[in-house]
């Protein structure tokens, strides 16, 4: 891998000259981390190997699980947070080359592809011009992040402040068991207009009990069995 970056000085050289696409692995050894909300002016697709990565845009969050790939676009305002000490791959593209791309963060669930090519990326010398196979790869990349696939795995954030309060809360700490009434106090809502009113606003796509998604919204299950 030739992007061993020196120090932070040389990073931020890299960044923000006219190289088409920078790429590098990491590792998080801790089990969490957190990142505060910023943007970047290159888009970045992630290739994750280990963990779980949450991605907070604006009004909505993102799971992403290991062994896929996901993408941020360039200028998006967002926070991240990794659980399970998540390890893979960064890829980012210039402004350039991330015109015609997804302006939104997606998921690729078919991810092989994606994959190899950001292998295959990690070999490159970003001091170096792109050679013809070299750009041609960059094309095929591309061409997968315009298609990325729905996945079951965002989350609408509340627009009211109470019950926004309540989905925090909830993405936070999964294995919060506080009852209906609880959450409902917590809200400061009296408990029928709470999910009454919960309901309207969170569209819950997440997959119930699958271990892959790391994510169960305890909250949102009870208030559909819940007489």
């Amino acid at each position: 891998m030739f992007l061993i970056p020196k120090n932070a000085a040389e990073l931020r050289r890299l960044f923000e000259s006219d190289t088409p696409i920078l790429a590098f692995a990491f590792r998080r050894r801790a089990p969490e981390d957190w990142a505060p909300e910023h943007s970047h002016t290159r888009g970045q697709l992630f290739a994750l190997t280990r963990g779980l990565l949450v991605v907070e845009a604006g009004s909505k969050r993102w799971m992403f699980p290991s062994q896929r790939c996901a993408w941020i676009p360039p200028d998006c305002r967002h926070a991240a947070r990794s659980v399970g000490g998540v390890a893979g791959s960064m890829v980012y593209l210039s402004p350039e080359m991330c015109r015609g791309l997804p302006k939104k963060p997606c998921m690729f669930n078919s991810s092989e592809l994606l994959f190899a090519i950001v292998h295959r990326v990690l070999t490159w010398n970003p001091r170096q011009p792109l050679n013809p196979a070299q750009k041609r790869l960059i094309t095929v990349l591309r061409g997968e992040i315009r298609q990325p696939e729905h996945q079951p795995l965002r989350l609408p954030i509340p627009r009211d402040t109470r019950l926004a309060r309540v989905a925090h809360a909830l993405l936070d700490e999964v294995a919060d068991d506080r009852t209906l009434d609880e959450w409902a106090d917590c809200a400061g809502m009296a408990r029928r207009t709470f999910m009454r009113a919960f309901s309207a606003q969170v569209v819950c796509r997440l997959a119930v009990g699958d271990s892959r998604h790391g994510c169960l919204l305890r909250l949102k299950c009870s208030l559909k069995a819940d007489p």
